[in-house]
C-alpha cells in the first residue's frame, strides 16, 4: 500500500516563463535564500532551488518547451520510501502515469489532468505557523473526486471538511495533511468569484502580510486580490510572480473577514 511509505510533501516546482524576473522575485522580493540540489534534471533549460526557513524547499525551472505538459503550472512532489513500489500501486489503482520524468522521478496525472511527481528524496519536517511553505491549495472543479483520490489513492488523512466561509472564491474545502506537516487543502473553485485558480497554488507564510504585501506593491507587484482575514490575526492573499502562476502569501494580519 501506498500509504505508509509516503513520507511527505518534499517540494513544490514552479515553472517559469521569465526564468530571470521568477527567480528575482523570490530572492529580492520575498528574501528566499538561494541554496539546496536541484532535483529536476530532465525537461528544463534552467532551474535553482530557494530555501525557506521552515517548511519545503520552492525549485524554479525555465521549461524545455518540449516538456510543457509537465511544466506548466505549479507542480507538488511527494516523498515515498520506494518509488518502484509506489509506482505499481498507482498503476493498480488505474492512475495514469508520465512517460516523461526527471531521472530521480515518477510523474502521475492527478484529478484534472493535474501532474504531480514522487521521489525517494527525504523530505524536510515544517512547523506549522512559521515562516516558509507549509500549506498548498488544490482548486478542483471535481471536489468530491479529489478529496476521494488524495484519501483513497495517496492514503492521506482529512482533517477537516466544510463550506468556505472566509475565502468566498471557493465553494468547499477539505484539509489533508502529508507525514512531514505540509497541509494540502483541496478547494471548490466557486465560478462566481474571480481569478478562478485551476491549478496548485503554494502558501508562503510571511511574518507580517501588511508589511511584506506594502513592500512588495512598492516594488510594482499587483496582487489579484484584496486582503482576506479570518478576524483572528491571519490573513492571507493572492499574486501572480512575473513569469509565473498564482502563488498565496499568508501570514498574521489586521484584515478583516470576507464577505
Amino acid at each position: 500500500m501506498l500509504g505508509p511509505m509516503i513520507l511527505g510533501i518534499e517540494r513544490v516546482v514552479i515553472p517559469s516563463q521569465d526564468f530571470d524576473a521568477t527567480t528575482r522575485f523570490f530572492q529580492e522580493g520575498l528574501g528566499l535564500v538561494q541554496g539546496g540540489d536541484c532535483l529536476v534534471d530532465q525537461g528544463v533549460l534552467n532551474s535553482r532551488v530557494y530555501m525557506p526557513f521552515n517548511g519545503i524547499p520552492l525549485e524554479v525551472v525555465a521549461p524545455d518547451p518540449g516538456w510543457a505538459d509537465l511544466y506548466t503550472y505549479p507542480v507538488i512532489c511527494f516523498a515515498v520510501e520506494d518509488l518502484a513500489i509506489a509506482k505499481s500501486h498507482l498503476k493498480a489503482q488505474e492512475v495514469d502515469l508520465l512517460s516523461q520524468n526527471p531521472s530521480s522521478c515518477q510523474g502521475f496525472w492527478g484529478p484534472g489532468r493535474t501532474p504531480y511527481l514522487l521521489t525517494e528524496h527525504e523530505p524536510a519536517p515544517v512547523t506549522e505557523g512559521s515562516e516558509g511553505v507549509e500549506w498548498i491549495l488544490i482548486p478542483s472543479p471535481d471536489f468530491e473526486r479529489a478529496l476521494d483520490f488524495f484519501q483513497r489513492v495517496m492514503k492521506l488523512t482529512l482533517e477537516q471538511s466544510g463550506t468556505a466561509v472566509n475565502d468566498l472564491q471557493f465553494r468547499r474545502y477539505g484539509v489533508l495533511r502529508a507525514p512531514n506537516g505540509v497541509v494540502l487543502e483541496v478547494v471548490e473553485p466557486n465560478p462566481a468569484r474571480p481569478p478562478g485558480f485551476t491549478h496548485p497554488v503554494p502558501s508562503i507564510t510571511v511574518k507580517d502580510l501588511g508589511e511584506t504585501r506594502a513592500g512588495m506593491e512598492r516594488q510594482g507587484h499587483d496582487f489579484l486580490t484584496e486582503t482576506l482575514g479570518t478576524g483572528a490575526g491571519l490573513g492571507w492573499t493572492y499574486l501572480r510572480p512575473p513569469g509565473a502562476e498564482t502563488i498565496q502569501l499568508q501570514g498574521p494580519s489586521k484584515a478583516a473577514p470576507a464577505t
